[in-house]
């Protein structure tokens, strides 16, 4: 018998049995071949959901590792000079921020952070200014950094119209029980040019002191141990 249908309202049972088996190879290749068309959409579905992840993901790991990259890894290599004036160096690297530095690293450390803080001179260059401004925010954070940021706005620094010369010299820095907070005594002597008359001042500023991670390789050369201002107070002195 040949692979044709009989036309018309024909029942099941009205079938020959040669008809019947073509109707059930029939209704079988259409199941089939719709359960195979469901199955692709779905597995194309799942295939563009699993590509859309792993996009992101990528993405992401892509912007952690551009930061990390960013970040420099700074340690601390302990040296000696011997004899002969040749460094030697003693122990391995230290991770930066495991690295205790001695009291003298913070002493120089606040002494230096007042001089660029509180001098001023009449240059018409704004230069000096502006790298002097730039260690200071290199060497301060926490609080200290918001102070900093609200004196830059208040007293302009960069400003060359202002016509003041202020001459600083640190007298002494004194360490407190607390191995974290010094004061830093110092005499200032302000010029300006509408009244010639030097003005002499003596000042106590009290500091704390904390670590921050440099930012960059460029930071990390200014701030090699990653020594910092959390907070600070002038008071003048009579």
């Amino acid at each position: 018998m040949d692979d044709t249908i009989r036309e018309g309202g024909a029942s099941w049972d009205e079938l020959t049995s040669e008809e019947q088996h073509l109707y059930g190879r029939i209704g079988y290749e259409s199941n089939r071949r719709e359960g195979n068309a469901v199955w692709r959409e779905w597995r194309s579905y799942r295939l563009a959901g699993a590509a859309i992840i792993l996009g992101i993901v990528l993405a992401v790991g892509m912007v952690v590792f551009a930061l990390r990259s960013q970040k420099p890894e700074v340690v601390v290599q302990v040296v000696q000079v011997d004899e002969e004036s040749k460094m030697v160096k003693i122990g391995v690297p230290i991770a930066l921020l495991d690295y205790k530095p001695h009291d003298g690293a913070y002493r120089d450390m606040v002494s230096m952070w007042v001089y660029k803080r509180q001098s001023r001179d009449d240059s018409p260059s704004e230069v000096q200014a502006r790298a002097d401004w730039h260690w200071l925010y290199l060497h301060t954070c926490g609080m200290a950094r918001k102070m900093l940021q609200a004196a830059e706005q208040v007293e302009k620094p960069f400003d060359r119209s202002i016509a003041k010369t202020r001459q600083v010299k640190v007298e002494t820095v004194t360490q407190t029980d607390d191995p974290k907070r010094f004061h830093v005594h110092w005499r200032s002597t302000t010029i300006e040019k509408a009244n010639p008359e030097a003005i002499p001042a003596s000042w106590t500023t009290s500091f704390t002191v904390g670590r921050v991670t440099p930012a960059s390789k460029a930071d990390a050369n200014q701030n090699n141990l990653g020594l910092c201002v959390t907070w600070y107070d002038d008071h003048q002195r009579q």
